[in-house]
């Protein structure tokens, strides 16, 4: 998988089909069990054993459960911004609101894992990784801060 472009550290080994299919798994799988567990609950044994690898095989594919986490949280938040940034980017205001809450309710019911460890997990990240997540949220109520203001600025709401 290639390396994210966020300035963090992560990176995932392999290259190819074979190892971006690996890394998919991987994050899926950590992902279950941060949901389930709480990031604290999993440890690199749980992650690697849902993969059918060793702890020393995990290492790897992946540099640490932080990195993990990082990459769920940043990936939850980025999506979610882009996908307003997208919805948002035309039409009248009640219909831009209309197009980022259908955009945030299908977001949330359909990535429920990510959204909840989005939302339990901030404290457990470490920087600089938590300072970028709690960017991107302010980020994004930001952005739907300035677009019910445009709407009752406009008398529309």
């Amino acid at each position: 998988m290639p390396r994210r472009t966020s300035g963090s550290d992560l990176t995932w080994a392999g290259s190819g089909p074979i190892g971006v299919v690996r890394a998919t798994e991987i994050r899926d799988a950590a992902l279950t069990l941060f949901s389930n567990r709480g990031f604290y609950g999993t440890n690199m044994e749980d992650i690697a054993h849902q993969v059918g690898l060793s702890a020393s095989s995990l290492y790897n594919h992946v540099s640490s459960k932080q990195s993990l986490l990082a990459e769920i949280m940043v990936g939850t938040m980025t999506e979610l911004l882009t996908d307003f940034e997208r919805v948002t980017e035309c039409g009248t205001t009640p219909e831009r609101l209309r197009l980022a809450m259908e955009s945030h309710v299908r977001y949330h019911a359909t990535h429920q894992r990510d959204v909840r460890v989005g939302n339990r997990e901030v404290t457990s990240l470490a920087e600089p990784f938590r300072s970028e997540v709690i960017g991107l949220r302010s980020r994004y109520a930001r952005a739907w801060q300035l677009l019910i203001a445009t709407g009752v600025e406009e008398g529309v709401f």
